[in-house]
């Protein structure tokens, strides 16, 4: 309701559950070169699970084919890509005593592009996975601790689901392990003006993100070709447009809780 407000985990939920849905009707209707094209958008307390529940390799394995299992079930063209969205804040750290992603003090969006080549593969094994991590923030780096905590666990998680089924894994040398691959861009990211819209923030470059490369209907394989492109989508976000989003989520909700259907969920 109020204008000058830090959007807490539920806000934030609620909106990429509601762009998930729409990707999926999308979907539907995609041309043909846009249809290996999938879109991921991850709950905060999904998020916030992983970093706090999952530590060993068979539960990050699990977690893997819970959540991400749609990376290995999407179809059968030579290459699958998938963006995968991932809303991340400060209580997320090693570092913090908070378990509950509420009580954090800053969102950002940690943003995942996963290549998986089906081409080649023996029998009994799952494909290789090619994983590319961005870190957005609309505070500078404040998140930056937090982005390299998360992202080296979901790409293991990614990682480790691949190769527990290979008869052979240690014949494939894993080119994703590269701990010092940057996952920062600072240039051309949008820089909340105040202290407490970086949720809506968040929102929007998971809005803008997901738009460009669906509608754009194009495939990309090369690391810069992709951070520019994403760069590309968000760089003309202006306060305006926040404070439009911010008002555009609040009248959502509101008319989901006149709707007997969700009324009690919400």
């Amino acid at each position: 309701k109020s204008p000058n407000k830090w959007l807490n985990d539920t806000c934030i939920q609620f909106q990429m559950t509601r762009l998930q849905q729409i990707m999926q009707q999308q979907q539907k209707h995609a041309k043909n070169n846009a249809k290996n094209i999938h879109m991921k958008f991850l709950d905060p307390a999904v998020v916030s699970f992983l970093m706090h529940y999952c530590h060993d390799d068979s539960e990050l394995i699990d977690f893997c084919k819970d959540v991400l299992l749609s990376l290995y079930c999407a179809g059968n063209e030579e290459y699958q890509h998938y963006h995968i969205f991932v809303p991340i804040n400060d209580s997320y750290s090693y570092q913090s005593d908070s378990i509950q992603s509420n009580m954090g003090s800053h969102w950002s969006l940690l943003y995942l592009y996963v290549i998986i080549n089906n081409k080649d593969e023996e029998e009994d094994s799952i494909p290789e996975p090619e994983v590319r991590v961005l870190h957005l923030d609309s505070s500078s780096e404040r998140n930056l601790q937090v982005a390299i905590e998360v992202s080296q666990k979901l790409k293991k998680s990614i990682l480790l689901t691949a190769t527990s089924n290979e008869k052979a894994s240690e014949k494939k040398k894993r080119k994703n392990n590269d701990d010092n691959y940057s996952i920062t861009e600072k240039a051309g990211i949008p820089q909340q003006s105040n202290g407490y819209d970086c949720g809506v923030y968040v929102l929007a470059f998971v809005q803008a993100i997901s738009s460009y490369f669906h509608h754009k209907g194009e495939t990309l394989t090369t690391l810069n070709s992709w951070r520019r492109q994403s760069i590309e989508a968000i760089r003309n976000i202006t306060d305006k447009e926040i404070q439009q989003l911010r008002k555009k989520i609040a009248n959502d909700i509101r008319e989901l809780c006149r709707d007997p259907a969700y009324s009690k969920i919400l």
